[in-house]
């Protein structure tokens, strides 16, 4: 059970795996990936949220199928703060999108030895 819930909040970044497969998906969407930046945690109670600025350009069909495909990964990853605008592609003439967002993932902070004790001590 522990290994199930530690696949949808990990207690560590996996920043390559998560790059791999962003990257992995904005070259299946016909994207060009413009940003990724990661963002300093956040440190809440039990876990911390890790924030990726991600900007691309593509079509809105496939943005929406690249949301659709992060919507599937086995971790947790909210979209926020996306804003959409429309751009005339120059190769092509057709009507392309600009978009750009957040892409908000959780990792879980382990407890330290010298938390775990104190638990133990208390009961």
């Amino acid at each position: 059970e522990l290994d199930k819930l530690l696949r949808i909040l990990p207690a560590r970044r996996n920043t390559p795996e998560l790059l791999r497969r962003i990257r992995d998906l904005t070259e299946q969407g016909d994207f060009e990936l413009k940003r990724f930046t990661p963002g300093n945690f956040i440190d809440q109670e039990f876990y911390s949220e890790w924030p990726i600025a991600i900007s691309l350009d593509g079509t809105y069909h496939n943005l929406a199928l690249l949301f659709d495909r992060v919507g599937r990964f086995s971790r947790i990853i909210n979209i926020e703060g996306l804003k959409i605008q429309n751009v005339r592609s120059r190769d092509s003439g057709a009507d392309t999108i600009e978009a750009s967002f957040t892409a908000k993932t959780f990792i879980y902070k382990e407890p330290t030895p010298v938390e775990e004790e104190g638990v133990v001590e208390g009961q």
